[in-house]
């Protein structure tokens, strides 16, 4: 098959052209919309959308050509006249993997046009409006779902009734019904599902910090607006002094306990615009937004107070040192994650129980 080679920072891998179009079936990209943007669509509705969008697009250009054909020139202008701007926005999907089109005001014009030409007395329309029903929940919200569903019902229904004998009216209006019901119950679960599976992919399942995945998408967000925004970051790395004796002379679950237990103090103390991340066995990255070098090393210093000073074994004092490097301009994260850890190197042979600044 043929592929397109895309080229990251830490990485090689190979993104098919299947899923420039369908950034949301991309399996190497994760979309983090469960806790750091909740008003981001989750995967399976950007998927939904972004064909949605297509066929919507390729209908429209259909109804156009059909009423031009038909001699009904009004409806084929209104039709047409939404046209130009769904294709821009099926293009920016493609090359940019961005909707120019809300998903709401979509469905509005989508729904606008339905009735416009079911008002026109073109009736055979009216059978579009079960899928309808059922795509509203795969692309919106769940509440505006509900509105547009009670919308569309309630302007449809009069119509309905007067056109179709009455047996097959009511037929179609509690089958209407029905799968918008059964829609509803599908989609709240796969969002349920959704939003767990990534949660998964972002967490480490031991401490509930984030894992070592994550912080390397975050590192390249990070970049991304300091090289644009010039936005100040700083990253401190964190490690367990002497932490496999720990296991030796306690067992491997008091060693469990003490991670979660160094996390749980770690995250008291970080902002929520802080981000920790498990970077490997027993250590540590943290990541500081809007912070300098110098305001990140009195953090690590007050972390390496607070770990101390908790006795999270009762017979042992926890000890961690920590690097800290703020990111500058000029190279990559993985450049500033090498600096933060030539800090931490510094900071476990210059006695431990400290932090280092590089």
């Amino acid at each position: 098959m043929n592929a397109k080679i895309k080229r990251h920072f830490w990485n090689h891998r190979t993104t098919h052209r299947s899923t420039r179009f369908f950034p949301a079936l991309d399996a190497n990209k994760i979309s983090y919309n469960f806790d750091h943007d909740s008003h981001r669509m989750p995967v399976y509705r950007q998927a939904v959308f972004s064909f949605s969008s297509i066929a919507i697009t390729a209908l429209l250009l259909l109804l156009a050509i059909t009423y031009v054909m038909a001699h009904q020139y009004p409806l084929a202008l209104v039709v047409a006249v939404a046209i130009p701007p769904m294709v821009w926005h099926c293009w920016r999907m493609a090359r940019y993997g961005r909707h120019l089109v809300p998903a709401e005001a979509l469905m509005a014009a989508t729904v606008a046009t339905l009735l416009l030409t079911v008002y026109y007395q073109q009736y055979a329309n009216i059978y579009w409006a079960p899928a309808l029903v059922v795509l509203f929940h795969f692309i919106l919200s769940r509440r505006v779902a509900i509105v547009f569903n009670l919308l569309l019902y309630g302007l449809l229904a009069p119509v309905i009734l007067n056109v179709l004998p009455t047996e097959p009216a009511v037929i179609m209006l509690l089958s209407m019904a029905l799968m918008s019901v059964g829609a509803y119950i599908f989609s709240v679960v796969v969002y349920r599902q959704d939003q767990l599976l990534q949660k998964v992919a972002v967490q480490d399942p031991l401490t509930l910090a984030y894992n070592r995945r994550y912080l390397m998408e975050c590192l390249g967000q990070t970049f991304e607006l300091h090289k644009r925004y010039q936005k100040v970051s700083s990253l401190i790395m964190l490690d367990i002094d002497h932490f496999k004796s720990i296991n030796d002379a306690f067992g491997h679950g008091e060693g469990d306990r003490a991670l979660k237990e160094v996390v749980r103090i770690l995250q008291q103390r970080l902002r929520r615009t802080d981000s920790l991340f498990r970077y490997g066995g027993e250590e540590f990255v943290i990541l500081l937004s809007e912070t300098d070098s110098t305001h990140g090393y009195q953090l690590a210093q007050e972390f390496c107070g607070l770990i101390k000073k908790a006795r999270i074994l009762p017979e042992r004092v926890i000890t961690v040192s920590c690097g800290v490097a703020e990111l500058s301009g000029g190279e990559n994260p993985l450049g500033w994650l090498a600096r933060c850890d030539e800090a931490l190197y510094r900071a476990k042979h210059g006695g431990r129980d400290r932090a280092e600044l590089a």
